[in-house]
């Protein structure tokens, strides 16, 4: 398997892995000049290569750490280290510096390269680089997955007229599109990229949380499992502006009217943690949006917003983290 792509990190910071302090970890506060990230994977091996400019206001509480990696890394591996490209200001010590990406874990702590001591975020601009590979969880989904909220009933109907076609009737396209997995069900794949986003979420937002990302075709999704990401995103919201957003839905989470808003809140949570909102222009009759592939896009419906548009588009998200698909009228 090859996979190519681009990624974000964040800083964080966490627990000594032994002793658990401290108790309590608060995120440093910054702010965002640029943020590149790209990655390779080739089967279990993943190269990677980032580079962040930032401005720290808050420290946080906790060791310097780092998170966003495009896939967990693998277990039992006692730490994988990467080259360093550049380390310079908002650290509490900058010298002798390595890094180290935890196992089972997108995230890379940061500490001497004699293991003896961690760093803190210190205040200021910061310049963080590194690059190289590391072993990662072969099953494991990437970081951010871009959610699916569009669904609709026709989705639905689709799905039910192939089941009644059967698999054997279909024509070739038809099987095509079922087996890649249509949105009017939903599958294990679904469960497993929402649980992946969930559980970047929590680790943003400093919320404890347990989330399963393996699921498979003979898993069954039951109350348990609906009560724990229903009351996982209803702490998660809390974190929030949420004023206009959609209310987190009640179980059973059996109408894909629901699963659209489980999702459009996780994407709505999203662009808030990195400072960009979906809900950007109010548009009119004739006004012209060029897309991130370059094609135009024009307004014929009337006054609507963005994020009323886009539910028929794909959002792209720049390395830079901003939405770039209706960027700006042209």
């Amino acid at each position: 398997m090859t996979e190519t792509g681009n990624f974000q990190v964040f800083l964080s910071c966490r627990r000594d892995d032994e002793s658990g302090i401290p108790e309590t970890i608060v995120n440093p506060t910054y702010t965002v000049e640029y943020n590149y990230g790209s990655y390779q994977r080739v089967d279990d091996i993943c190269f990677i290569t980032f580079h962040i400019k930032a401005n720290i206001t808050n420290g946080g509480i906790g060791y310097a750490s780092i998170l966003g990696l495009p896939y967990k890394s693998a277990d039992s591996c006692g730490g994988q280290a990467l080259a360093m490209q550049e380390m310079f200001c908002g650290a509490s010590t900058i010298g002798n510096l390595t890094c180290a990406i935890k196992d089972n874990t997108k995230q890379i702590n940061l500490q001497q390269n004699n293991g003896l001591s961690a760093f803190y975020w210190g205040l200021g601009t910061i310049w963080i680089g590194f690059s190289g590979s590391y072993f990662i969880d072969e099953n494991a989904p990437s970081g951010w997955i871009d959610p699916i909220y569009n669904r609709t009933q026709a989705d639905i109907d689709k799905l039910e007229l192939y089941k009644s076609i059967g698999y054997r009737n279909l024509n070739e396209q038809q099987k095509t599109e079922y087996l890649a997995g249509m949105i009017g069900a939903l599958n294990y794949k679904d469960l497993n990229r929402i649980e992946n986003d969930l559980e970047l979420l929590s680790r943003l937002l400093n919320i404890p949380s347990i989330n399963k990302t393996d699921w498979n075709m003979l898993d069954i999704f039951g109350g348990e499992e609906s009560d724990r990401i229903i009351n996982q995103l209803k702490n998660m919201v809390l974190c929030f502006d949420s004023t206009g957003w959609p209310q987190v839905p009640d179980r059973p989470l059996n109408y894909y009217v629901k699963i659209n808003t489980i999702e459009s809140l996780l994407m709505l949570m999203y662009q808030s943690w990195i400072g960009t909102s979906i809900y950007t222009f109010l548009t009119n009759n004739g006004d012209r949006f060029l897309t991130n592939n370059g094609e135009n896009f024009i307004v014929s419906d009337g006054a609507t917003r963005v994020e009323l548009i886009t539910s028929n588009h794909e959002l792209i998200l720049t390395t830079t983290g901003y939405l770039n698909v209706f960027e700006k009228p042209i």
